[in-house]
């Protein structure tokens, strides 16, 4: 009897599970029940790179001995300094199509994030082993610690991303919902890195560095989103999905500085090197975690508004010091360094 009777409450917590499943309405259901969706997002992110430093404080010790003229130490407690990475504003504005609840969906999103990072560094603080200066990294296609009073960098990003993605909910309850999604990415970044020093018993000046890298690059992108409901409309929401590109990068150098250790601060044409067409696999990956509320009004259109924080990481990005270093030190293609991204991001949508 007590087997059959814990046979029964089997059967029936089962049925009511099903049933929960079954009937349990999508998260919001109008937002569903509405065909075509815009949206557009306001965003502010954080952009940064591996491999950026551009100068170490320093102290220069006359040395009678030649060469060099001159003895480089770096400054008690030296820090590299690096661009003024920052919080910018950029945007993301997507469309898309809703069969009916519980059913497919399509979206395509683009998003643009371009940015401009100006640092600039007087003289370096005094140091009594000798003339403070700035000693510069091989943004100068070479390592020798030549020294400087004043610097000056201009760091340009210009990132611009394309998603075509299709979604279905395959696991919804009243509680919540989990969506996978898959689909195509383009992604294309565009860098710029400009440094200009004021060298000491220079010819010409400012002595001036000039990087370009730009990386495109289109694949498969995988993900999954899940929302967990709160009632009246709100709701906590993630997301993490990565893609796999099949990419192409074009980078190069210019500069009007030769250095010699005779004369390690004379300018007479500089160096000039470059690779086209390099072509690889980089792995991209995204996440994101949220609060969003959605409403009705007209009875057929609904209105959803989410707030999240976002983490973008692209891998080997920065081919700017790749080629730098590789002719620096002789050893070809070096690794790169990561261009990362983070931010709050305010996302306003409306279906019809």
């Amino acid at each position: 009897m007590l087997r059959k009777s814990g046979f029964f409450a089997f059967l029936l917590a089962a049925s009511v599970l099903h049933a929960d499943v079954k009937s349990a309405p999508p998260a919001c259901s109008f937002m569903d029940s509405a065909s075509f969706f815009v949206d557009g997002s306001f965003l502010y992110w954080y952009t940064q790179e591996d491999g950026m430093d551009f100068a170490l404080p320093s102290a220069s010790v006359t040395n009678p001995s030649s060469p060099p003229p001159s003895l480089i130490y770096a400054a008690k407690s030296a820090s590299y300094q690096f661009p003024d990475f920052a919080y910018q504003p950029g945007f993301r504005a997507g469309l898309g199509f809703s069969s009916k609840p519980k059913e497919w969906k399509v979206f395509l999103e683009y998003t643009y994030l371009h940015q401009q990072t100006n640092t600039s560094l007087g003289n370096p603080p005094a140091d009594s082993r000798g003339t403070a200066v700035w000693s510069l990294s091989n943004w100068f296609g070479n390592s020798y610690p030549f020294t400087t009073s004043g610097i000056a960098t201009k760091w340009r990003t210009d990132l611009d991303v394309l998603d075509l993605s299709v979604s279905y909910p395959c696991f919804q309850r009243k509680s919540g919902m989990i969506a996978p999604f898959a689909g195509l990415r383009g992604v294309r970044l565009y860098q710029n890195f400009r440094v200009e020093a004021n060298v000491s018993s220079a010819g010409i000046e400012p002595a001036i560095s000039k990087n370009k890298s730009t990386f495109w690059g289109i694949g498969p992108r995988m993900g999954v989103q899940g929302q967990l409901f709160l009632g009246a409309g709100f709701r906590l929401e993630a997301s993490v999905d990565g893609s796999l590109v099949f990419a192409e990068f074009d980078a190069s150098h210019n500069d009007n500085l030769d250095i010699s250790y005779s004369s390690p601060d004379l300018l007479t044409g500089g160096t000039s090197f470059k690779y086209n067409d390099y072509k690889t696999l980089r792995f991209l990956a995204d996440m994101a975690l949220g609060a969003g509320w959605k409403t009705t009004f007209y009875k057929s259109y609904y209105f959803d508004l989410l707030a999240s924080y976002e983490f973008f990481l692209m891998p080997s990005q920065n081919a700017m010091r790749q080629i730098n270093n590789a002719y620096d030190q002789g050893i070809g293609m070096v690794p790169a360094g990561d261009f990362t991204l983070q931010g709050l991001t305010i996302k306003a949508m409306v279906g019809f």
